[in-house]
């Protein structure tokens, strides 16, 4: 994961530590299989926007300590953090998926997860369902440096492109998918879901060293924690929303921003920094363990229970960790993961 470098501002351990948090949630997402769990995973949609609100905030911000910094540079070191390794983990996705398939037929069971057709749109969408985040993430920082660069350019534009953004997120959180012109291609439409938090991450971020009350938790603590606390409660007791999830997602960044919370349970920097810099390959990996062991279970013919749910999500999160760490030590390995240390270009953090 890029190094978090904030110029006159201190480190924010608590971003880091809720990065981790959230990639924690997106592996419960994927995980409940029995009726008693399964709608439990809607307390955990505020994890995508969270991730994508944070992934534009730190783009911005980045930029403006860096208003020198060149865009192709920039657009450069992106596609070698986030795309280069979504190729990558598409092709190790359909040739696991394939060896599934090869093994289940060899032994006379049914496949569980189903091989997929391959055309332009795997550009986007990738082999499995979770890594259309990925290239969305580096469209969504383009824009997001394009946004920077005019208002560094021309500052009086600072306040009607963060009224844009603003009116675009809200705007794109109200109108469906299906009621909006957006493609009929999955990783368009997911993405379309996921556009509001960047739109507002983007207005938060140019106004970040502005806004006086943001660095008082009094303030933009309890203003995020009600937006996330609202947002969740919404989705707990109405089912999905796009506007729920994306005020959750983004008022959980706004909580982030006083850094208090790291403090107050006495976490140090380094092991927050540490847990954040894990978050890309828990994420990248998570399906490999969560799809394997349901696989095998499926196979014995053991019925979904809330035990088994608890065992897999453990077992998951274990082995996606200790992948990511031991990747992490093979400079041949450790770019799949986003852990190898990053060139200065490619300070915005990922997600």
């Amino acid at each position: 994961m890029p190094k978090h470098r904030n110029g006159t501002s201190s480190y924010n351990a608590t971003l880091d530590l809720f990065r981790f948090l959230a990639c924690l949630a997106i592996v419960w997402i994927h995980v409940p299989e029995s009726g008693l769990l399964k709608p439990t995973t809607i307390v955990s949609r505020f994890a995508v926007p969270f991730f994508s609100a944070a992934a534009i905030y730190l783009t911005v911000r980045s930029l403006h300590r860096r208003p020198d910094l060149s865009s192709w540079d920039y657009i450069r070191a992106r596609f070698r953090s986030i795309y280069l390794p979504f190729l990558a983990w598409s092709a190790i996705y359909y040739l696991a998926r394939y060896l599934a398939k090869q093994v289940s037929e060899v032994g006379g069971l049914t496949a569980t997860t189903c091989l997929p057709a391959l055309s332009w749109e795997t550009l986007l969408d990738g082999t499995v369902h979770h890594l259309w985040f990925l290239p969305y993430i580096v469209v969504a920082s383009v824009a997001a440096l394009a946004a920077t660069k005019l208002v560094l350019s021309c500052p009086l534009l600072r306040l009607p492109v963060a009224l844009v953004c603003l009116v675009t997120g809200f705007t794109t959180a109200v109108l469906t998918a299906d009621e909006a012109p957006v493609p009929n291609i999955y990783a368009v439409e997911l993405a379309y879901q996921t556009l509001p938090s960047a739109c507002w991450a983007v207005a938060i971020a140019l106004y970040a060293d502005r806004w006086q009350w943001l660095g008082k938790a009094d303030a933009a603590g309890i203003l995020g924690s009600l937006l996330f606390f609202a947002g969740s409660a919404w989705l707990w007791q109405n089912g999905r929303n796009s506007l729920a999830e994306n005020l959750a997602g983004c008022g959980l960044l706004l909580a982030t921003l006083p850094d208090t919370f790291t403090r107050g349970l006495s976490v140090s920097g380094s092991l927050a920094k540490q847990l954040g810099a894990w978050s890309f390959g828990i994420y990248v990996v998570h399906i490999l363990f969560v799809e394997g062991i349901q696989d095998v279970l499926h196979a014995l013919q053991i019925e979904a229970s809330p035990t088994i749910d608890l065992i897999i999500y453990v077992l998951s999160i274990i082995g996606s960790v200790a992948v990511t760490i031991l990747a992490s030590q093979f400079a041949g390995l450790s770019w799949l993961f986003s852990t190898r240390r990053q060139p200065k270009t490619a300070a915005a953090g990922t997600s």
